[in-house]
């Protein structure tokens, strides 16, 4: 699950990181202190204590989600509430379990000082008070930014919490590329990579809405290229007739390696079964389903995006070390945790 807010939030501190570096960390939106209630403690995890706010914020994005999934009605009618009651808990207690608190479990192992002096450096929390300062502005003023967080059901405080985490992620990144060599950062490195299963090219038909008849055009769209002479040409046909991304711009598909793609963990998985040219079952996305094909790497098309996709490889076996740690967490709840009642939260 992945907030939009918090997506757009991130991008335009990345967008604006020119004006953000001289942005004063004093001069604008002061950190909003959490009501007693949201501060209750909840549990633990990665050493750190689970606020009330942040399972709010999880659980009533989860239930949104899960009514996406399982029927708009499932948390209206108190019989079928009872019957998802575990699995909102489970998959609440599986995102507390976050990359956020990865990142800081990482900067235990690598960070001199550990997770706890990381995320107070005095760099990171200027970073992190200036990207706020300019979603305020983005959104219209203070008024607006704390409306706009009411609306996506997290606090100030959580918000910042996660902000830090992104600034301390990117900051272990160069230490681990950089300083430790546990990345790849050589120009030898990166050739092999990029010329490797490790870094691959996809293009894709993606069928929105999560219907039956959707998931039926996306079986007859698999079925029509299965039976193509020539699959990638009937793959742009396919494209023009019934594709609902409109994120792909050129001809030359999507490059990514592991934990970089921008279509999901099941896109990811489903893309790096296949072999060149092979195409996928259909692939269930978050709002949509996905018919893939492997397409073989374009060296000339690899040369002009020869930095960012170096930057993609290095991004990747960062990601590959975050979810073996993320992998590693353990979320302990206490008894105010297993008080609550996750499908009545308001």
């Amino acid at each position: 699950m992945k907030n939009s807010f918090l997506r757009r939030v991130i991008s335009l501190a990345a967008a604006a990181a020119a004006l953000l570096a001289l942005a004063s960390c004093g001069s604008g939106i002061k950190p909003i202190p959490r009501t007693e209630d949201e501060a209750r403690v909840m549990g633990t995890c990665a050493g750190l204590e689970v606020g009330y706010d942040e399972i709010r914020y999880l659980a009533l994005n989860t239930r949104a989600d899960m009514a996406e999934e399982h029927g708009s009605d499932i948390w209206s009618d108190p019989a079928k509430a009872a019957e998802y009651r575990d699995e909102l808990t489970r998959r609440v207690c599986a995102s507390v379990c976050s990359d956020y608190r990865a990142v800081y479990a990482m900067a235990d192992e690598y960070y001199v000082g550990g997770g706890e002096a990381m995320f107070a450096e005095k760099k990171i929390a200027e970073a992190v008070a200036a990207s706020v300062d300019r979603v305020a502005e983005e959104c219209g003023g203070k008024k607006a930014y704390k409306e706009a967080l009411a609306e996506e059901y997290i606090t100030d405080y959580l918000f910042r919490f996660y902000l830090t985490a992104e600034e301390c992620a990117t900051e272990l990144m160069y230490i681990l590329r950089t300083d430790l060599g546990l990345i790849a950062s050589t120009p030898e490195e990166y050739d092999e990579l990029l010329h490797s299963d490790s870094f691959i090219r996809t293009n894709h038909v993606y069928v929105s809405g999560l219907t039956e008849d959707r998931l039926a055009l996306a079986e007859s769209i698999r079925s029509q290229l299965l039976a193509s002479q020539d699959p990638e040409s009937e793959l742009i046909l396919l494209k023009s007739r019934y594709d609902s991304d409109f994120t792909l711009t050129t001809t030359h598909g999507a490059y990514f390696a592991r934990y970089t793609s921008d279509y999901g963990d099941n896109y990811e998985k489903a893309a790096f079964a296949l072999g060149p040219g092979q195409i996928s079952e259909v692939v269930r996305g978050a709002r949509g389903y996905y018919v893939i094909m492997r397409l073989p790497v374009e060296n000339d098309w690899i040369d002009r995006n020869y930095e960012d996709f170096c930057d993609d490889i290095a991004g990747s076996q960062f990601n590959v070390m975050l979810a073996e740690v993320r992998e590693r967490l353990v979320f302990e709840p206490n008894e105010a945790f297993r008080a609550l009642d996750l499908t009545s939260i308001e």
